[in-house]
């Protein structure tokens, strides 16, 4: 089996007793040090789901030629951070509105505006670290005085405040912890994703 880099030849027929695994891991690390990341497999023209990669990888011959499709990590992880940016506000707006309706005395307006942004925050915490990963970046680094893995830490204490009250049933709880846990939150991770924004374009200009 052939392995492919965006159409073009990376290594010839797996030879010499060394397994597909290990020369499509070699070609993968080659191409991290390279800045690229691979964003999707196809055998022989057909995009290969995540069983059929794992079967491919596992030594069954399903075709003849493994092509794997990459993009600029840089350019990847900038165009993430700039939905992951989209998503903190849509977190903030939505946060506003709940602590608004809870003001109000409208639980069940709160919620419903509350709840988009569980996921939300599942969804940016995993993207950003993602980055961090792809990116080689310490999730650890000051980022004008913040860190990833701070603010992590510092919203999965917050949902736990929020699950809290809503286990007891304490609206006022909620109200605070919305407005002055997740609201700030949003800020910080605003400034997070600027930070990072701004570490990928020095790094690019290196």
């Amino acid at each position: 089996m052939r392995i492919l880099v965006d159409g073009e030849a990376a290594d010839e027929a797996v030879a010499g007793g060394e397994a597909l695994t290990e020369v499509y891991l070699r070609v993968v690390g080659e191409l991290a040090a390279r800045g690229r990341t691979v964003v999707g497999v196809s055998l022989d023209g057909r995009t290969l789901t995540q069983e059929d990669q794992t079967k491919v990888l596992d030594g069954e011959t399903l075709g003849e030629a493994l092509d794997l499709r990459t993009v600029s990590t840089r350019e990847l992880a900038t165009a993430t951070l700039g939905e992951v940016a989209k998503h903190v506000d849509r977190a903030r707006k939505g946060l506003r509105t709940a602590v608004e309706r809870l003001g109000a005395g409208d639980r069940t307006e709160a919620l419903a505006a509350f709840q988009p942004t569980l996921e939300i925050w599942m969804a940016v915490c995993e993207a950003v670290q993602k980055v961090c990963i792809v990116s080689d970046i310490d999730i650890t680094a000051d980022l004008a005085g913040t860190s990833v893995a701070g603010e992590h830490g510092k919203i999965v204490d917050a949902l736990g405040d929020v699950q809290s009250a809503l286990a007891q049933q304490d609206w006022v709880k909620l109200a605070d912890v919305l407005e002055y846990e997740m609201l700030p939150a949003t800020e910080r991770w605003r400034t997070v994703v600027t930070s990072l924004l701004e570490k990928l374009q020095s790094d690019g200009r290196a």
